[in-house]
């Protein structure tokens, strides 16, 4: 029966070893696998344990960078799994049973991790639950644990979460018609992820009012700055022509439009009037 000769610290990480058999050289390992199986010098040590040792430190060693790696947030199943694989020298069997160690242990818990997640989307990036069933699906989550997950989302939480998002979006938009500032924000939140049934809802809800003393100063302010760009490159119909489509497109009412270029070119001392 091969015989543990010797057990010398290595020299560099001081809680490691190196294991000698019949006086050569056989393998490292940590002080955690030294203490688990009470290696000492003159145990007797059959090729089964030598393997069985080699596995343990193998594992151990996996799962001490696991740990590591989760230390610094949770993480999903799939995430770890990925984050060792990464590592071309780790044998993936073992990274398997790694896994299963931690699952076992608690360290690794996908329901505890998709519920956090969705709690800390709600509270921090006011993400739709359709953006957040998106995210959860990438870290590996299966759907069944997602489902249960989202069900702290209600239709309630779901509108006032689009209701805050349009809010903030609405107030960095400025000098946009009624019609275009309606179809920016339900674009937004669309985009988001929210349906476009809550986007309408949510629409009614806005303070937002077609004022037409408010449209006409916006429609002023964004046709001065298209006059300004069009009329050194174009003049007479095909000014007008260029100034009518480009504001139509910005969302102003077409009788809006008329009105602002005849009294453009009135300025301007053009005699050309926009026809009906």
């Amino acid at each position: 029966m091969p015989i543990i000769t010797a057990i010398d610290t290595q020299k560099q990480t001081s809680n490691r070893y190196n294991i000698y058999i019949d006086n050569v050289f056989a393998f490292g390992i940590s002080e955690n696998t030294l203490i688990a199986y009470r290696l000492h010098k003159g145990m007797d040590i059959s090729d089964t344990l030598k393997n069985e040792i080699i596995t343990h430190n193998s594992v151990q060693k996996i799962y001490s960078k696991a740990l590591n790696y989760l230390s610094y947030s949770l993480r999903s199943e799939h995430e770890v799994r990925e984050k060792l694989l990464s590592d071309d020298t780790l044998d993936p069997h073992v990274i398997e049973l790694v896994i299963t160690q931690l699952k076992e242990e608690n360290y690794i818990n996908d329901m505890t991790y998709a519920t956090t997640f969705v709690q800390s989307a709600l509270a921090l990036t006011k993400k739709s639950k359709f953006v957040i069933e998106k995210a959860l699906q990438k870290k590996g989550i299966e759907q069944h644990l997602i489902d249960i997950a989202l069900e702290q989302i209600d239709d309630a939480t779901e509108y006032t979460l689009a209701l805050e998002v349009a809010q903030k979006y609405q107030a960095k938009q400025h000098h946009l018609s009624y019609k275009n500032l309606v179809q920016k924000i339900k674009l937004h939140l669309v985009q988001k992820g929210f349906s476009f049934s809550i986007a309408e809802h949510v629409i009614s809800e806005l303070d937002i009012e077609q004022d037409e003393y408010k449209e006409w100063n916006t429609l002023c302010y964004q046709g001065n700055r298209l006059w300004q760009k069009y009329r050194l490159t174009y003049e007479g119909n095909r000014l007008k022509e260029k100034m009518i489509g480009a504001l139509y497109q910005k969302g102003f009412n077409y009788d809006v439009i008329k009105r602002y270029i005849n009294e453009k070119l009135s300025q301007q001392n053009f005699s050309e009037e926009i026809n009906e």
